[in-house]
């Protein structure tokens, strides 16, 4: 069977099957493939979380304890506090009310390759601002045979001669 495909695909294919064989899979049995991972926060109860946050009533805007900490040195800084007082005693003679921030991984979007994925936080990173710890993660795709069947599909590719085409 012969098969003819533009040259732009055969050799769409062909770079990523390069790519494929060439890139670290990062200690990962094939078929793998990247997402992006990122910590997404939310709300906890009561001493289960794994920060603080703060909740400024007088402007109605929530901080970081880095945000609340860095206002306390400043104002320190600045002579604004009395040297004895605590961090938590300014907090407290603030109008602060605490609140526990949890924090869970979510995964967003699939690529077959670190430079794919690196490609789209070029483009498009701007676009998890709100999430915490954006970072690439690999993952198994365990006993997956529509899997290994598309990877195998595309290491085909890379076994073609380079001044053919498949037919063309």
């Amino acid at each position: 069977m012969q098969i003819e495909l533009p040259d732009e695909i055969v050799e769409f294919m062909r770079d990523l099957a390069r790519e494929i064989s060439e890139q670290d899979n990062r200690a990962t049995r094939s078929p793998y493939y990247y997402v992006v991972m990122a910590s997404e926060e939310h709300a906890a109860a009561d001493g289960c979380g794994d920060e603080v946050g703060y909740y400024d009533e007088d402007v109605c805007e929530s901080f970081s304890s880095e945000d609340v900490e860095r206002q306390y040195d400043q104002e320190r800084e600045d002579g604004d506090v009395d040297p004895e007082e605590t961090f938590q005693e300014w907090v407290d003679s603030r109008n602060f009310r605490t609140y526990d921030i949890g924090y869970h991984d979510r995964e967003e979007n699939v690529f077959l390759t670190f430079r794919g994925y690196k490609k789209h936080m070029k483009m498009n990173g701007h676009n998890y601002g709100h999430l915490k710890k954006v970072r690439s993660y690999v993952k198994y795709c365990h006993r997956n045979p529509e899997m290994e069947g598309l990877l195998k599909a595309i290491m085909a590719f890379k076994a073609l001669p380079t001044e053919q085409n498949g037919g063309n």
